[in-house]
């Protein structure tokens, strides 16, 4: 049988969650662009990504 340790478990799950914690401001900020910036004709990836987001 495998020996289990939670702590790494606990770390790896914290881990995790910070980084979906910090995806989620970054979805955020991009929201917050698609209103303040005016219409973008470009097609540029950022302004798709705002949009979509």
């Amino acid at each position: 049988m495998m020996d289990f340790d939670l702590t790494e478990w606990a770390a790896a799950c914290d881990s995790f969650f910070e980084f979906t914690e910090r995806n989620a401001r970054i979805v955020a900020a991009y929201r917050v662009l698609a209103e303040l910036l005016p219409d973008n004709d470009n097609g540029s990836e950022l302004w798709e990504r705002a949009v979509q987001a």
